[in-house]
């Protein structure tokens, strides 16, 4: 497969065209556009993440491992980095075979600042993104092996969450695989899911968190704690007499005692009128209780969490 066969695999992976044309493009991959005339479009931007880019070198230049072994065309930035060795290769029936071999003298330790600096660098991109599009998703195409065994937890250091929550793109989906299944995250999801687990848990047992209760209901919570990361498209609102919190393609509300968070159509409009909150809330008490409930985020989940097309599981 060429490159951007390989890519348009990897967006039907998280993607259906029931609903839209799909146009390859540039800047960004591609461009959803919504059946049945077209007018309403999304972005799609497609990286893969890599160890390092020797490997990335190795996987999308045609016979360019035969360069690194046989020493002739190498990128200069991989002189040095791999080792090339004589081993030998025992079939089953026991017939042997000498061959040169790659062999990788400074494997570097993979670490959430990869993912979180491959987000930051396609951020800085998206300026050079289609103009006419409503909204962009980044899809991460994991070829580590790191985050498909680490534990969910790795995703929760601050700088990591800012840059996600603060991301220009809707939604950030990391797709890798878990055994021999594609699986992939929805970030956003993710660490928003993880805030409310952890705020839920402090409204509970927490006396100065329920006087604040008094004061703001999860929904405002959350709210100020996406605002707090930057998330400059979260939208607070009242409808039919409920307040109700827009953030990248979910809706979260209560009705009733029973909290929902909603999975919203790819392209949707909101032209609800802002809550404005900030006469409800003394400064004092806000800073103090989001600043309690961001500390708490760390430690709290420690299992997958996975999304397929039709469940999430958490």
């Amino acid at each position: 497969m060429n490159k951007k066969e390989e890519e348009l695999s990897i967006l039907k992976k998280i993607y259906s065209f029931y609903n839209f044309y799909c146009e390859q493009t540039e800047c960004p991959d591609f461009i959803l556009k919504l059946k049945p005339d077209c007018s309403k479009k999304i972005g799609i931007e497609i990286t893969r993440l890599f160890t390092h880019e020797g490997y990335a070198r190795i996987e999308k230049i045609p016979n360019y491992i035969e360069d690194v072994i046989s020493g002739k065309n190498i990128d200069k930035r991989d002189k040095g980095r791999f080792n090339i060795r004589e081993i030998e290769l025992i079939s089953p029936q026991r017939d042997k075979q000498k061959v040169n071999a790659i062999i990788d003298s400074n494997k570097p330790i993979v670490n959430i600042e990869v993912l979180e600096n491959c987000i930051e660098d396609k951020n800085k991109k998206m300026l050079k993104y289609d103009s006419n599009c409503i909204s962009f998703n980044l899809i991460i195409d994991d070829h580590t092996d790191y985050f498909s065994r680490t534990n969910s937890s790795v995703y929760l250091t601050q700088n990591f969450i800012k840059t996600v929550i603060g991301s220009g793109f809707n939604e950030i989906f990391l797709l890798t695989k878990l055994k021999s299944n594609f699986i992939y995250v929805p970030l956003k999801l993710f660490i928003f899911n993880h805030w409310l687990s952890c705020s839920k848990r402090l409204f509970e047992i927490d006396k100065l968190f329920k006087d604040y209760a008094e004061k703001c209901n999860i929904i405002t919570h959350m709210y100020l704690i996406l605002k707090k990361h930057d998330d400059k498209n979260a939208l607070l609102f009242e409808e039919e007499k409920t307040i109700k919190l827009k953030f990248s393609k979910y809706l979260f509300y209560k009705d009733g005692k029973k909290r929902n968070l909603q999975i919203l159509p790819e392209i949707n409009f909101f032209n609800h009128e802002p809550l404005n909150i900030t006469d409800k809330l003394p400064e004092s008490i806000k800073e103090k209780v989001i600043n309690i409930s961001l500390k708490a985020t760390v430690p709290i989940l420690k299992t997958h969490f996975i999304c397929s097309k039709n469940k999430i599981v958490i």
